[in-house]
């Protein structure tokens, strides 16, 4: 009998919790939605390498999609943790807004460049998480950005000017050229903000 009343009692329960979310009308249904691509600093088309200066700031490009045709509005958050530790969170401009039409999103963000990973949050405008991805665990290259000496000369490249095939072949024969080129294939990969170009010293 008492196995039989705590049963009763669970089902009761149950029934309550029920009429209690009909009175509340029916639930929301979290959006849909994924981090599809992180990119750190500027990544070479060729190579896929990303630099990064320490203590300079280090443009973030975050591309969001949306799983299902609906309409999703909220913000994309960075954070990374700076050398002591303290954690340095910024909000991705511009907000995010998905349509049945539009599904697919691009935002910028600009961090401080450190040693540690970022974490990448999609939030909805009740600040409930909808998506998370951690760069670079999430990418699957365990490699980070690669961080520059100040005496190295970022040089940023849009399409194939010539003359800047110098760098890789200094570099695989074991000399440094004392510059570094990233390679850019089109204006929708360069920053939106001027501190999006901090560590760059020269664009061609």
């Amino acid at each position: 009998m008492e196995c039989m009343s705590g049963q009763w009692q669970k089902a009761i329960c149950a029934w309550l919790m029920l009429l209690g979310a009909g009175s509340l009308g029916t639930p929301a249904v979290i959006a849909a939605v994924r981090v599809v691509n992180v990119q750190v600093g500027f990544q070479d088309e060729k190579t896929g390498v990303s630099y990064g200066r320490y203590g300079h700031w280090l443009p973030v490009r975050v591309t969001v999609a949306a799983d299902r045709a609906e309409s999703i509005a909220g913000r994309v958050v960075v954070s990374i943790s700076d050398a002591d530790g303290i954690v340095q969170e910024v909000m991705a401009e511009p907000a995010l807004h998905l349509t049945p039409e539009v599904r697919e999103q691009t935002v910028w963000a600009y961090v401080q460049c450190s040693h540690g990973k970022l974490r990448v949050r999609v939030v909805d405008q009740a600040k409930r998480a909808l998506a998370s991805f951690v760069y670079p665990d999430d990418t699957g290259q365990p490699r980070l950005w690669q961080l520059l000496p100040p005496s190295v000369v970022q040089v940023l490249a849009l399409g194939e000017p010539a003359g800047l095939d110098g760098a890789t072949a200094e570099q695989e024969a074991g000399r440094d050229p004392g510059y570094r080129v990233s390679r850019i294939a089109g204006p929708q990969h360069l920053p939106e903000k001027w501190f999006g170009y901090d560590y760059v010293q020269a664009l061609v």
